[in-house]
């Protein structure tokens, strides 16, 4: 793993961070900016502000020349059915599945049922360990795995607020949102659900094609035109949930 391109002090800098698999601690540090979500939501809540975290340039530079070298091999074993943050593909492609099992249930005379399924906070409670066991298994080993192992290792924030810095605090979960990495690392973190729930064939098909899961990031959907499949998988979901310890949004979740 190399980077050839000038100007050649940066060029030696990332190098040598990849050589030796290791991040300088000043990448990893960011600050956190709170953003109203709006919507109507109390404004005194913490849980109506989504966290944005400012990460240093130079960290973020590591993080796209990694990124580069290891997305074939992400896009290589993310399901199909994950529309979010993927190069070329619109996420409003996500909702083609649903508009295809609608008119193959009502060709087929059949009653579809669906749930809306959100994971509240996301991004914010990943299980740093359970989320680096998902980028080993899914074949990212080595060198770069230590490197993104180092990369969630003594991660530090502090908090900017009307103006006044926070102390700094170390982060022991949670994927940023702003950092370059976060979306395909979380992607890879929720891939087991899906991929498990189309190896055992819950969920509506197509002929044979499955069609039962369409996800975007962290929003899925579930499709069945049985409800006790669709129980089945609400319970796969949950299961799941609970044993990557994060909780689903009971406000967000509608059948």
């Amino acid at each position: 793993m190399e980077v050839k391109k000038q100007p050649k002090i940066l060029t030696n800098l990332i190098n040598e961070a990849f050589k030796f698999k290791r991040v300088p601690q000043c990448f990893k540090e960011g600050i956190v900016s709170p953003l109203f979500k709006g919507h109507g939501k109390p404004i005194c809540l913490p849980k109506s502000y989504r966290r944005i975290t400012v990460s240093p340039v130079m960290g973020k530079l590591m993080e796209s020349v990694h990124l580069c070298l290891e997305e074939p091999k992400l896009l290589k074993v993310q399901s199909r059915l994950q529309r979010g943050f993927t190069a070329g593909v619109n996420p409003t492609f996500a909702a083609l599945p649903l508009t295809e099992a609608i008119i193959e249930a009502k060709e087929l005379g059949q009653t579809l049922y669906t749930t809306f399924v959100d994971a509240s906070s996301a991004f914010d409670v990943v299980w740093h360990a359970s989320l680096l066991k998902s980028i080993f298994q899914s074949g990212i080993s080595g060198q770069s795995w230590q490197i993104l192992n180092d990369w969630y290792t003594n991660m530090s924030s502090a908090v900017r607020w009307e103006g006044k810095l926070s102390t700094s605090f170390a982060e022991l979960q949670g994927v940023r949102q702003g950092s370059v990495w976060s979306p395909s690392v979380y992607k890879l973190f929720v891939n087991p659900l899906i991929k498990k729930l189309e190896s055992d064939s819950l969920g509506f098909k197509i002929g044979n094609v499955f069609v039962g899961t369409p996800m975007c990031a962290d929003d899925l959907l579930l499709i069945s035109s049985k409800p006790d499949e669709l129980q089945t998988m609400i319970s796969y979901t949950a299961h799941f949930a609970e044993t990557e310890e994060y909780n689903i949004s009971k406000e967000k979740l509608k059948l």
